[in-house]
């Protein structure tokens, strides 16, 4: 149900929020506002209908109003109260204790306690808090990791025998589809590669640290579908369609800061997926760069968006890249965007670009 603020609480949260410096920028708004709904699919929802760009008066008056009107998330409790309690962590105690006041007055479902009272500290520590966020917030809900352990099936692992050298390598592919696989082009660059190309799934270690049972396809004649050398892709079909579902893919690339996820087979390894460190520093409609971690043998894997795990990029190599912005060089890996894919199957490869898209139309 929804929360009827009498006028002036009202104007004492639109006040507070406001001058919060989470509250800046559009950026900024929507890191925070997910950040304080836990990043629930609750919060996707609410994100989407707030119009998060204007004066911060203005823009508090927006999000106050439709939390109030938006009514219970998760387990009971009202979104204004989940949105207050990361307020109440971002403020000074004062007007955090005045916040408080208003989860009773209108029972929006149990507020953070007050800071409880520390011991004597040397004179340079005399800010300090219970709790904070050090660094990079590396708190995310746990059904993240469920989403993560479920991408990971449409992972594959690949081992191509070819004529050019080193003549035998591994690489990383993901399901795109339930019988095709993208990986990069430089993996697989002509039909001759892509008939001498192996897919194994499973090719990790299950939860008893176990090598889990594998599947494998070689490929056929006639597999590799549509590639791009400039934009590093290839798409290859199994001779068999496998009974794992394909990942997203989502044409919007994550902005400066975002995290990135990347489940891939590095040095031709094992599955493993990369978690921690791993934020976005630049993006455009083509190319995103970012600090996730690979090695050789992660070519092909796909760039997923931390929370929601659609496929945004299709990583394909790393190294000392100069910053798009400022031309200074800098360690990081490189994705080719998916959108910039997407436009390019549109135009080459109508059949796939429609069945990729929702258009349920087989590729022939």
């Amino acid at each position: 149900m929804s929360v009827r603020l009498n006028k002036a609480d009202q104007d004492q949260i639109i006040a507070v929020v406001s001058k919060l410096p989470q509250f800046r920028n559009v950026r900024d708004r929507q890191r925070f506002i997910d950040s304080t709904l836990g990043g629930t699919p609750a919060s996707e929802k609410i994100l989407g209908m707030l119009d998060l760009d204007g004066e911060p008066v203005l823009v508090a008056v927006e999000v106050v109003t439709k939390l109030s009107q938006f009514g219970q998330v998760e387990y009971g409790r009202e979104a204004l109260g989940v949105f207050l309690n990361g307020v109440i962590d971002a403020i000074g105690s004062e007007q955090a204790d005045r916040l408080r006041e208003l989860f009773s007055r209108y029972a929006l479902g149990g507020s953070t306690p007050p800071q409880p009272p520390v011991g004597p500290w040397p004179k340079e520590l005399t800010n300090f808090t219970q709790e904070k966020v050090i660094g990079e917030n590396t708190m995310f809900p746990v059904h993240v990791l469920q989403r993560a352990i479920e991408s990971a099936r449409s992972v594959v692992h690949l081992t191509v025998a070819s004529a050019r050298p080193p003549f035998l390598w591994s690489g990383t592919g993901f399901l795109v589809a339930n019988d095709l696989v993208m990986t990069n082009h430089h993996n697989v660059s002509s039909k001759e590669e892509a008939a001498r190309t192996t897919v194994t799934f499973n090719y990790q270690l299950g939860v008893d640290g176990k090598p889990c049972p594998t599947t494998e396809q070689t490929l056929a004649e006639g597999s590799l579908l549509c590639a791009n050398q400039d934009l590093d892709y290839a798409i290859l079909r199994l001779p068999v369609p496998a009974d794992v579902p394909a990942l997203a893919l989502g044409r919007i690339a994550p902005p400066n800061g975002d995290p990135v996820t990347i489940i891939q087979h590095p040095g031709g390894h094992l599955k493993q997926i990369s978690l921690r460190n791993n934020a976005v520093q630049f993006s455009d409609s083509r190319r995103i760069l970012y600090t996730t971690s690979t090695e050789r043998g992660a070519s092909g894997a796909p760039l997923l968006a931390h929370t929601t795990f659609e496929v945004v990029g299709l990583h394909h190599g790393g190294g000392e890249l100069a910053d798009p912005t400022s031309g200074n060089p800098s360690y990081r890996n490189e994705a080719i965007a998916m959108a910039a894919i997407l436009g390019d199957l549109k135009s080459r490869c109508a059949a796939i670009y429609e069945r990729l898209t929702g258009v349920a139309k087989p590729v022939a």
